[in-house]
């Protein structure tokens, strides 16, 4: 009933530009079509009044949507009153100042001479190597039959590597996509055990919570959410590290996470 309430003003939110821009907005919608049918019952002479009313609620969210109360240039207004504003709120207005960074110019496949792996789950030597055989037959999984929200896997690389993104490839295996992830890099591994990371968040490059799904663009330059199982993630930042670790802290009872191959990404 929960996820049936909020599918769809979350699908609104998806295509109508600043639906989601002010506070308390849903909130204020109710309220004012609400308002409307009772003072339209009493007085039907009222419309103007509604439709002023309308207006000025129009306006108010028009401003908070104004590139120059963004700080941002004049050149994107058109990007922010397009459906694609529901993506520069998620992933940020760099998006549309330099949708460029978004794209891959290069990939770096883990191969088992260049990374170990250690993982929550499935830990073994053979079943890790599932991921660095640059094999789309094969794959690593946490074997669960579920995600628990609680999931890593570990990546300890034989050298530093500079890189602004990654690619966790599933495969055949469509419906084994995280549900939700974090991403986290820093410059040396003490081992292969998570528990000595201090500080964690100081490390984190990217949360996607849940995950939509990798950013497409449109043959305008338009961004939008494509498929779930294509997970492509970019950062703010290109870094440079030799130990990154993923974390998967989605959860659902169907379907296990898995992985093929992983491809360091630089733009």
């Amino acid at each position: 009933a929960h996820l049936a309430t909020l599918g769809p003003i979350k699908s609104v939110s998806r295509l109508t530009p600043g639906f989601s821009s002010l506070a308390l907005n849903v909130f204020t919608i109710a309220v004012l079509i609400i308002s409307s049918v009772y003072i339209l019952s009493k007085n039907p002479r009222s419309s103007l009044f509604l439709s002023v009313l309308f207006a000025v609620f129009a306006g108010i969210n028009s401003y908070f949507l104004n590139p120059q109360v963004l700080n941002l240039p004049k050149t994107i207004s058109k990007r922010l009153t397009s459906p694609s504003l529901y993506i520069y709120k998620n992933e940020g207005y760099e998006l549309a100042l330099n949708p460029n960074k978004f794209k891959i110019k290069k990939k770096i496949p883990l191969r088992k001479e260049t990374a170990s792996l250690s993982a929550s789950a499935n830990n073994s030597t053979n079943k890790l190597r599932r991921i660095t055989d640059i094999s789309e037959a094969t794959r690593w999984s946490t074997g669960l039959g579920k995600q628990n929200g609680d999931e890593w896997l570990l990546i300890n690389l034989v050298e530093p590597v500079s890189f602004s993104g990654i690619e966790l490839k599933l495969g055949k295996f469509r419906a084994d996509f995280p549900r939700a992830l974090k991403i986290y890099a820093k410059e040396k591994c003490e081992n292969n055990e998570i528990s000595t990371w201090k500080n964690k968040d100081d490390y984190l490059l990217k949360s996607d919570i849940p995950w939509q799904g990798a950013i497409n663009f449109t043959n305008d330059g338009y961004p939008y959410y494509g498929s779930q199982s294509d997970i492509v993630i970019f950062f703010n930042n290109s870094v440079n590290a030799s130990c990154i670790l993923v974390e998967q802290v989605g959860k659902t009872p169907a379907f296990e996470w898995s992985i093929t191959g992983i491809n360091l990404l630089q733009n």
